[in-house]
């Protein structure tokens, strides 16, 4: 569930020297600065109260409270006694209607409470919804992460490079790497799925320095080393948008154009792949996506998704866990190359499921954002070993020494007894099934 915070600004009604000789004073006593709010409350309505006093007793039977958002207008009447008011400042009991309680349901992401009396309105209150990161707005509707922990915008302008320290240990990264998977006589690759500002820098509010991370990660990796960071294929797609606009992560086509850019460097059925893949239809709808999410009112726009295929019809296991340490894995026979791929990825690393799972027998996909689990790597012996991170997060290097049991456990840990019971019996059932799935499984009673 979507969660904001209603942040409250109380307006300077005394400079408005009308409104200062009309009114005497008044208190929106609820919502509280820095509110934390469900978007279900918010379209449900919240609770809105508090007091006004004028300076004239005979205007207070006609004064209303006034709510706006946009250009609509909600009248409400006083309808709540205030003794506790009245006794404060030592008033006469006809002041004694002077609160207001209703509720409001929310449609805009600002809000005014004010006062109407004889025609004139006075704002008193302006309240503005912000969701848990900020958002930058592009052009043409496209929104960009702000103020993520990962600083997208300094990594997009360049202010935030990698320092010595953390190219060094991306040196080491790629050497052991490579180190694990030549001992398993695999082949592997490092997939960098780009940030959506460095496909579509165009829409982004701020340049683009010539000069980021993800340069400087292309620059340390050995020459030899099997580095994907497919944003030219991304970025010059002219047939269907590759990013979301409402949304971090890649369109299922841009997954598509990426699983293609990865076989071409595994040198794995790209032909064949190209031709499967080119026989895809797809349909728009309309949906908002982890930025427009973040707004309230959540911003939709109308996306493509692909028809009549999901990975869940090869789905074998699936741990159902959140983030890091969840891991599953498909089984098609039908898969245009009878091989195992094992991904270490990240969120990014489910979209191309739709499309990996029809070019590989098996793939295992274990969340770890590109760290590797060299247990699992050597316990499941692949035909190919891929590492798959998103572009924001490589201003922190993987490590190769991942331990997925450990956050397994964690996670599972976090469970209620019921939901653990309820896990359990489903992942039994995949367990009994096949041999990837019983290894996966096992980790969970570790």
């Amino acid at each position: 569930m979507s969660s904001y915070t209603l942040h409250k600004n109380n307006i300077n009604f005394r400079q408005d020297p009308v409104c200062a000789e009309i009114i005497h004073r008044w208190c929106v006593d609820f919502p509280e600065d820095e509110k934390t709010i469900s978007a279900v409350e918010l379209e449900q309505g919240i609770s809105l109260h508090g007091w006004v006093l004028l300076a004239d007793l005979d205007a207070m039977s006609r004064v209303e409270i006034v709510v706006q958002q946009g250009e609509q207008r909600q009248r409400l009447p006083l309808n709540i006694r205030r003794p506790d008011v009245v006794k404060t400042f030592t008033l006469d009991e006809g002041f004694l209607r002077c609160g207001f309680r209703h509720t409001v349901p929310i449609a805009h992401e600002s809000f005014v409470v004010g006062v109407a009396l004889d025609g004139r309105i006075f704002d008193l209150t302006r309240y503005h919804v912000k969701g848990p990161f900020a958002i930058l707005r592009g052009e043409d509707g496209w929104l960009f992460l702000d103020n993520d922990t990962n600083k997208s915008v300094a990594q997009h302008t360049g202010d935030l490079l990698m320092a010595e320290e953390q190219q060094a240990q991306w040196q080491h990264y790629f050497v052991d790497f490579a180190t694990l998977a030549q001992a398993q006589e695999c082949e592997f690759s490092l997939l960098v799925a780009p940030a959506k500002e460095a496909v579509y820098a165009q829409y982004h509010p701020l340049p683009r320095s010539p000069i980021t991370i993800v340069e400087q990660l292309q620059s340390l990796a050995p020459e030899q080393f099997p580095l994907v960071y497919p944003t030219a294929e991304l970025a010059q797609s002219a047939e269907y948008p590759t990013f979301r606009r409402k949304d971090t992560h890649w369109t299922q086509y841009g997954a598509m154009l990426a699983t293609l850019a990865l076989l071409r460097q595994l040198n794995v059925a790209v032909a064949p792949a190209t031709e499967t893949f080119a026989k895809d239809e797809y349909r728009e709808r309309e949906v908002g996506g982890d930025l427009g999410n973040k707004l309230y009112p959540v911003e939709k726009h109308r996306e493509l998704f692909l028809v009549g295929r999901r990975y869940q019809e090869w789905l074998r296991f699936d741990n159902g866990l959140q983030n890091f340490g969840r891991c599953l894995t498909l089984v098609n026979m039908d898969a245009i190359v009878h091989q195992h791929i094992l991904i270490f990825g990240s969120s990014s690393a489910y979209t191309m499921l739709d499309y990996i799972g029809r070019v590989f027998a098996r793939v295992t996909l274990i969340h770890s954002a590109g760290n590797i689990d060299p247990q699992i790597l050597k316990a499941l012996a692949p035909d190919v070993c891929v590492a798959q991170t998103n572009g924001r997060f490589t201003v922190v290097a993987p490590r190769c020494d991942y331990d997925l049991a450990n956050d397994v456990a964690i996670k599972w840990g976090e469970l209620s007894i019921t939901e653990q019971a309820e896990r359990r019996t489903l992942i039994d059932e995949y367990a009994a099934a096949d041999s990837v799935a019983a290894y996966l499984a096992a980790l969970v009673s570790q």
